[in-house]
């Protein structure tokens, strides 16, 4: 899937030197065809989004599948405080204006 998603950006890169009234070709399995830039960025880009989702899948089954291992060789306990999610984009900006707002206030009265 990192191969899929690097060739992706490698052509979405290459695409943006092309100027949009050309036509270019695209691989599809085994097959060529031929379209504008925008929509061949338009394919590309959509095709992108699906690689991330799908690698994000991959991603979370492959803690569950640790977690059951370990359940199963009974560290499962021992190991759980491990099993923690990144803070998404929002959770980091609401925790930099709580954290902003805090060094405002003046503590040391």
């Amino acid at each position: 899937m990192d191969r899929i998603r690097n060739k992706n950006r490698e052509a979405l890169n290459a695409l943006k030197r092309v100027p949009e009234k050309e036509t270019v070709y695209l691989c599809v399995g085994n097959m060529f065809f031929k379209q504008r830039v925008p929509t061949a960025t338009k394919l590309i880009q959509d095709d992108q989004k699906q690689v991330n989702e799908h690698i994000e899948k991959l991603r979370r089954q492959l803690k569950d599948n640790v977690q059951q291992i370990q359940e199963m060789e009974d560290k499962g306990e021992q190991f759980a405080k491990f099993n923690l999610n990144p803070l998404t984009r929002d959770e980091m900006k609401s925790f930099s204006v709580v954290m902003n707002s805090i060094k405002k206030l003046d503590l040391s009265q």
